[in-house]
């Protein structure tokens, strides 16, 4: 049963006059009304409700909430509505809608755009949807949302945007579903699923990945990125794995050598971020397509083997090693 306590207050100097009152009243402990133009308040079972309206500023223990409108149910949560702003000191939260419980710091938040910075874990995060647990440092953002992590820094941002996207602070793990884009100042990828684990610097890709980088593309059945050092380190790709590798041959990037790697396995090793060298083993085949500058007619080479490895220097094809049932030119 619904039991009217108080009549609407109006004006932000007498909603503050009483605000002890009623502070009192509420048994306050983790968040505070500190302003709003209209308020009231309605004792719904054993559960007392304030009801706001205008200019509505709510302060918790750690930050200050805004909003237009709010329901405000004691101990419990605070519904609000209408250009929400949650700034606290580990986080910030913008949205249309915000559910947010008092005692968990769980906040469920709907919006034409929900944005949400961590502050503890460098993540930001863009979409219509996000569930966002401060105290655990997880965030869920649903309808293909934008995740960064490693927020504002350059050189070691990782853009990932899928369907869904969850982040967890703590462990320092990411995993996206459903065409899963991944951008980062090094390379780009595709994949049905990827999993980032920064705890590691290892980004694993499920379900016809396809890893870009520069004109050169890479895919198979199964990818795993290797960092190091905050450069490229590795790159491992199981199971029909395909490596199209071009290379500028010209400082113009005019003219450009192709080589192509096809096998069950392939791995590419860096150094310093720059590609020096490709294994590719179990059914390896080799074709490479020198660039036709100066020449009349146009070259392929293939070959096939148990085993072929490229040495890359200065992004050019130096060597090409076939070990185990070498067949081809």
């Amino acid at each position: 049963m619904r039991r009217r306590l108080a009549i609407i207050l109006l004006g932000g100097t007498t909603a503050a006059m009483l605000l002890t009152v009623v502070a009192l009243a509420q048994q306050l402990n983790r968040i505070q009304l500190e302003h709003s133009n209209q308020m009231e308040i309605i004792q719904e079972g054993d559960k007392l409700v304030t009801y706001v309206v205008g200019d509505v500023v709510f302060q918790t223990e750690t930050g200050t909430i805004l909003c237009d409108t709010a329901i405000w149910r004691r101990g419990e949560n605070v519904h609000l509505k209408g250009r929400v702003r949650i700034d606290d000191r580990d986080f910030k939260l913008l949205a249309d809608s915000v559910l947010y419980d008092i005692n968990t710091e769980v906040a469920i938040s709907r919006g034409d755009t929900v944005e949400v910075w961590s502050y503890t874990d460098s993540m930001y995060a863009v979409g219509p949807y996000a569930y966002f647990d401060n105290e655990r440092q997880y965030t869920f953002m649903d309808q293909r949302p934008l995740v960064i992590l490693n927020h504002e820094d350059t050189l070691n941002e990782v853009r990932i945007r899928g369907d869904t996207v969850e982040h967890d602070g703590q462990t320092e793990y990411a995993f996206a579903v459903g065409d899963v884009e991944i951008n980062s100042r090094e390379m780009t990828s595709t994949s049905d699923t990827a999993e980032a684990d920064l705890a590691t610097n290892t980004i694993t890709l499920r379900g016809n990945p396809v890893v870009t980088r520069g004109r050169s593309t890479i895919s198979g059945g199964l990818g795993r990125i290797f960092y190091s050092d905050q450069q490229l380190d590795s790159i491992d790709v199981i199971d029909s794995a395909n490596g199209e590798f071009v290379e500028a041959v010209d400082t113009t990037e005019t003219w450009f050598d192709r080589s192509v790697l096809s096998g069950e396995n392939l791995k590419l090793y860096f150094e310093n971020g720059e590609l020096s060298e490709v294994i590719c083993w179990t059914q390896a085949y080799s074709w490479y397509y020198p660039t036709t500058r100066g020449a009349r007619e146009f070259h392929e080479n293939a070959v096939s083997g148990d085993t072929i490895r490229f040495e890359i220097e200065n992004n050019e094809l130096q060597t090409v090693t076939v070990i185990g049932g070498a067949v081809g030119t």
